[in-house]
């Protein structure tokens, strides 16, 4: 006996400062009883299922944060972070493994669960309604985590459950950079994103980028979940008033005995009451952590590995950069004044097994030869204490003859006092453009060259501008291989182009049932209109009327004067003439009438079309038409008498 209870004695003195500690911690913190009933029943209502601001939350909060990635809008995304309405159920979640609570762990679980599949889903048909699915940094960022990630998370869990336990006084502000910190919807919305554009588009890198954000939201979530057990039990809401206020609360919720019953249903499920010891709980969390630093780990290893490679990179450059400003970019002239000779204008650097490989692009006024090129290898070589073999130097050479172009600030001594004129200057260069985009050919479409442009900014920055007219803009694509080919026929490289896109079509004029009068707003569309065509001289406007079959009159008789069978039609094409021409000055023969009206289906409004369209090469200038004859009755009589 005396033994017996000389253990008990020993046992209890050896968790005297564990529990010295738990207390001083929840002292501090200001957690007494009381307000760790208050903290239980609060996360305990965050997982009711019938909470539809919840469920809101989750749903816009989503929204915000796909539509946020998807634009590459990091403001967008921190403000979907900022609401973060899954850290209540994390947070129940911890609070249920610290206590040993199996039915308010199921309910936290599985309010999680559907919040994910709520989220995940919406972020499927937000990508699936929009046009573009670029994979945008944003997104990018969110598909490779790390093992400090997993590291931050467990620190931003532990001060989130730390903020949420102590009452608003001041920790509370330390609540929207946890929720930055964890950021648990964008992962979310990185997987809807991936599975909706494998689906949709390219299944392997949709695959990829649903895996990468997974892994975040999982590490994110064992993490945080793991540190809210740990501080709600070193703060001691596992006393016995709270589990027997707690299991009161669930006789009295009908949410926790739906669950109870459901949990005494399954076959199997009394097994897991075998997991109740707090050693037990923890070793549950415990496994998805040590499980996921493999991943993550491996992770850390290629980014690591590739801030090496930059690393080296950018030293080899800045070698190359110091080698070439030393001894190739200058040369040396007659009366032994330097002048430049070449500069650099793009360098890539690649380094694999022990090689180095570099390729560089030089606007140059000599050529360089092969003995320099080899000179220029060895010397790196030297620089980087390598053997020449392991040095592979690949230069492209453009060669150039204005010197203004390699140094823009310096005055050229002219050789002859013949110096041309600006109007000269300007007829000559017009002359070359126009010869060079003569032939410019679009992507294929129906893009039609409307005219082009130039803006010299100073003696290096050159503007090329472009229109062109078609139903829709080039795609990012199109725009790059048509500002190369532009760049390649004026032979400018650095030359910048603009590409400006004129609707084929603009909005239709709608009118109502037997309304010829033009509304404000189609007058508003007719000044656009016009401004393009005043714009472009080489445009005409192309009308197209649409009526109801009410408005088609019956055909003319032979006893008839001949009256239109579209009076109204006609009508409304008279007054889109007469303000064209009258109050924005555009000629009549450049508005076209696309034959008769068109009849619509029933019940439909009347409109007309308005197309731009080229004028054909032979097409009269309206500039150089002549007077139209007088009227009959102005005509001078041939027989006089």
């Amino acid at each position: 006996m005396t033994s017996s209870n000389s253990s008990n004695s020993n046992h209890k003195f050896r968790f005297r400062p564990i529990r010295m500690i738990r207390h001083w911690f929840a002292l501090n913190l200001g957690v007494d009883q009381n307000r760790k009933l208050e903290i239980y029943q609060d996360l305990l209502k965050s997982v009711s299922l019938r909470d539809s601001s919840y469920w809101l939350q989750v749903l816009f909060s989503a929204g915000i944060a796909t539509l946020g990635l998807a634009l590459n809008s990091p403001a967008v995304v921190i403000g979907a972070m900022l609401i973060s309405p899954l850290m209540g159920p994390i947070l129940a979640t911890g609070m249920a493994f610290a206590v040993g609570d199996l039915v308010f762990a199921l309910r936290a679980l599985l309010c999680l669960s559907l919040s994910c599949f709520m989220a995940v889903g919406f972020a499927m048909i937000l990508i699936a309604i929009l046009p573009f699915k670029d994979q945008t940094a944003e997104i990018l960022a969110r598909t490779e985590p790390n093992l400090l990630d997993l590291v931050i998370a467990l620190f931003s869990g532990a001060l989130g459950t730390i903020a949420t336990a102590k009452e608003a006084k001041g920790v509370v502000t330390s609540i929207p950079g946890v929720a930055i910190a964890v950021a648990l919807m964008p992962p979310l919305c990185v997987v809807g994103y991936g599975i909706g554009l494998g689906v949709s588009l390219q299944s392997l890198a949709g695959l990829r980028i649903a895996a990468g954000g997974g892994l975040l939201f999982i590490t994110n979530l064992t993490a945080i979940t793991l540190m809210a057990m740990l501080v709600f039990l070193i703060i001691r809401v596992d006393t016995p008033l709270i589990k027997r206020q707690a299991e009161e609360w669930h006789r009295n919720d009908p949410e926790s005995k739906w669950m109870q019953r459901l949990f005494e249903s399954l076959p199997g499920m009394n097994r897991l009451e075998v997991i109740g010891s707090v050693r037990n709980r923890f070793i549950v969390l415990l496994i998805p952590i040590l499980a996921l630093m493999f991943p993550l780990g491996q992770s850390l290893g290629q980014l690591q590995s590739e801030v090496l490679t930059r690393q080296r990179q950018n030293f080899i450059n800045s070698e190359i950069q110091s080698i070439w400003e030393d001894g190739f970019a200058k040369q040396v002239q007659q009366d032994g004044q330097e002048e430049e000779r070449a500069q650099i204008d793009t360098l890539d650097t690649t380094v694999e097994n022990a090689k180095v490989f570099v390729k560089m692009r030089v606007f140059t006024k000599r050529d360089f030869t092969a003995a320099e090129e080899q000179t220029f290898a060895q010397r790196l070589a030297d620089r980087l204490n390598k053997r020449k073999g392991d040095i592979s130097v690949q230069l492209i050479q453009i060669p150039t003859s204005a010197s203004s172009l390699l140094n823009p600030f310096r005055q050229p001594t002219p050789e002859t006092p013949d110096i041309k004129s600006v109007a000269e200057t300007q007829a000559e260069l017009w002359s070359l453009v126009t010869a060079s985009l003569k032939s410019l050919e679009f992507p294929p479409g129906t893009h039609q060259l409307l005219g082009y442009g130039i803006r010299l900014y100073d003696s290096s920055r050159l503007t090329v501008e472009i229109a062109y007219l078609s139903d829709r803009p080039l795609d990012p694509d199109g725009e790059y291989f048509l500002s190369d080919n532009i760049r390649s026929r004026l032979q400018l490289p650095q030359a910048q182009v603009r590409l400006q896109h004129i609707p084929r079509q603009f909005q239709n004029l709608s009118f109502n049932p037997e309304q010829t009068t033009l509304t404000p707003a189609a007058k508003q569309t007719l000044r656009n209109i016009a401004g393009q065509l005043k714009t472009y001289e080489n445009l005409q406007l192309l009308l197209r009327s649409q009526v109801p079959p009410a408005e088609q009159a019956a055909p003319p008789s032979p006893e008839s004067d001949g009256d239109p069978p579209f009076p109204l039609a006609n009508l409304r094409i008279e007054a889109i003439q007469d303000h064209l021409n009258l109050v924005e000055g555009i000629d009549r023969n450049r508005i076209q009438v696309s034959g008769p009206p068109e009849v619509q289906e029933e019940g439909s409004n009347p409109k007309v079309q308005l197309v731009l369209q080229i004028k054909p090469p032979n097409a009269p200038n309206p500039r150089e038409q002549p007077e139209p004859p007088p009227p009959e009755a102005d005509r001078p009589d041939p027989n006089p008498s």
